[in-house]
């Protein structure tokens, strides 16, 4: 059998407050963000939007675009201690780097969409939109398959910083223009577990680690109340405190780590 192989262009690109693919939340029923979709890549764009503003919610077809194309046939989903099958989860990690998002449509301006409920990182391009049709897309009855739980989980856990650490990540949003606090806190709030995909492990003295970007945030559980105690550089010792030269272009995270863990976070 001969594969076919397509080209497709993008629509339009997707703004959204979530620029890094940490701050995406798993699934966009737990996301309040607003964003919108600019179709910039569409002619007479108005004329190919006309009566979806009588829609209340749309589908988005969109490319995973940090993501290169999969060819692995099992993953570990986030809900999942064991490997499943790339097509039984919606894992971005698949042979066609394709998603797919249900959200809620605001309203319209000239060529740009205004929506709720994004789960889909700044800069995305988009493939396609369609309305959402209840009485077609909405399934009466339909199970959920290897899930335990019959929807993704809301925020279960109060996350709490202690002021060193809250000092440490308002300097970092200072000078990355990312609010970090916010970040983090979605991360924990929905299910503080060890995971490879929420790039959370267990220490030796049974704290946990959360590695977020170039940050490493140490805290621990008990019952619904996480503590963030503890703030490091995920920089090496010999780059922190060595010779290597610190990049010139774009946000410096290594010149911004030295600055503050050799010098405030010394004294913090």
């Amino acid at each position: 059998m001969t594969l076919r192989t397509f080209d497709f262009r993008a629509i339009g690109v997707v703004r959204s407050p979530q620029k890094q693919r940490a701050d995406a939340p798993r699934q966009a029923a737990v996301s309040q963000d607003l964003g919108s979709i600019l179709l910039d890549g569409v002619e007479h764009a108005e004329d190919a939007l006309a009566g979806l503003e009588t829609f209340s919610h749309l589908w988005v077809v969109y490319v995973f675009h940090l993501n290169a194309p999969s060819h692995k046939p099992k993953v570990r989903p986030p809900r999942s201690d064991e490997k499943k099958g790339v097509f039984a989860t919606r894992s971005p990690h698949r042979p066609n780097p394709i998603g797919l998002s249900v959200v809620e449509l605001l309203r319209i301006e000239g060529p740009e969409v205004f929506v709720k409920g994004l789960d889909i990182l700044d800069g995305t391009p988009v493939l396609d939109l369609k309305p959402y049709l209840p009485y077609a897309d909405a399934v009466t009855g339909a199970n959920h398959g290897w899930l335990a739980a019959p929807r993704d989980p809301g925020p279960s856990f109060r996350v709490h910083f202690r002021p060193e650490v809250l000092r440490a990540l308002q300097f970092f949003s200072q000078r990355t223009a990312h609010e970090l606090e916010s970040a983090i806190a979605k991360l924990l709030e929905t299910g503080p577990a060890p995971h490879a995909y929420r790039r959370i492990r267990r220490e030796a003295d049974g704290s946990l680690e959360l590695a977020y970007k170039s940050l490493r945030l140490s805290f621990r559980v008990a019952e619904s109340e996480v503590e963030v105690f503890a703030i490091k550089s995920g920089f090496r010792p010999k780059q922190l405190f060595g010779n290597q030269p610190s990049e010139g272009e774009g946000i410096d995270e290594l010149a911004l780590h030295r600055e503050y863990f050799a010098g405030l976070g010394s004294s913090a």
